[in-house]
């Protein structure tokens, strides 16, 4: 995130559909929810032991909804 910061990024986003991710990011980031989102199918490419694959990842079937979150990178402390 700091590494961000000095690039100039502002703000940044993330999303989960778990409630206990959600108040990690609260807790540890200063995140906050904007909302929700309907999770939607995403496409995903990933490597393991040196392949490539790609999968459809729909999350957690129980959830239909994404909380998206948003953390202020401006207020972050500088690092001495």
């Amino acid at each position: 995130m700091q590494e961000m910061r000095e690039q100039g990024a502002r703000e940044l986003h993330t999303w989960s559909v778990d409630p206990e991710s959600v108040r990690w990011y609260e807790s540890h980031f200063g995140y906050r929810a904007l909302g929700e989102e309907p999770l939607r199918h995403a496409l995903h490419r990933w490597y393991w032991e040196g392949e490539s694959f790609w999968g459809i990842h729909r999350g957690f079937r129980q959830r239909d909804m994404l909380t998206h979150l948003v953390t202020d990178l401006t207020a972050m402390e500088t690092a001495s």
